[in-house]
């Protein structure tokens, strides 16, 4: 009368790329708007839960001032409203699931005020998740489009970089305006 032992193996992985979609656009009066998209990936064999995606943009951009214009998700998971990438780094509402397979876009747009300092700015954000059997996974972003599924292996991981670009210009007329008498 032995048992006969059945385990059920997981492989859970999730890839998260991010770049630049538009901008940086110079506005004119010391501030620049960008938006970053990220794409979120399930590329395990399970789905996941606790899904979330940070973005410490206040590390990202110390020195400068930076407002969250919009933020905004075309898959299912649901964005945190109160994301503002310095007192709350969580990008997506809590208890997000992602299907295996599923893949997200995550587009954030923000307002620099960069001073005297352009760049480069060096960004990645952070996807995590669980496994129903509890395993974490991870994956910091890699620059792009592309999520690739590196869980965790620093050597795959690419920043996203940003530099304000600046057009200085100035002109001087000058004419006789009287004379000569």
């Amino acid at each position: 009368n032995d048992v006969t032992p059945v385990t059920f193996a997981e492989a859970p992985a999730m890839g998260i790329a991010k770049e630049v979609t538009a901008g940086p656009t110079n506005n004119g009066d010391g501030t620049y708007t960008l938006t970053y998209a990220m794409v979120l990936k399930n590329t395990g064999d399970i789905s996941l839960s606790n899904v979330q995606v940070v973005d410490d943009l206040a590390a990202v951009f110390a020195g400068t001032a930076f407002t969250v214009d919009a933020k905004s998700t075309t898959g299912t998971v649901a964005i945190n409203a109160a994301f503002d990438g310095s007192a709350d780094k969580n990008l997506l509402a809590a208890s997000q699931t992602l299907a295996v397979g599923a893949s997200d876009t995550i587009t954030l747009t923000i307002t620099v005020t960069p001073g005297g300092n352009i760049g480069v700015f060096n960004n990645t954000a952070t996807a995590n998740g669980t496994s129903p059997s509890g395993a974490s996974v991870s994956d910091v972003s890699d620059d792009g489009s592309d999520p690739e599924s590196n869980n965790g292996n620093a050597a795959d991981n690419d920043v996203t970089p940003v530099t304000f670009a600046e057009a200085p210009a100035m002109g001087i007329a000058k004419e006789v305006t009287a004379g000569p008498t």
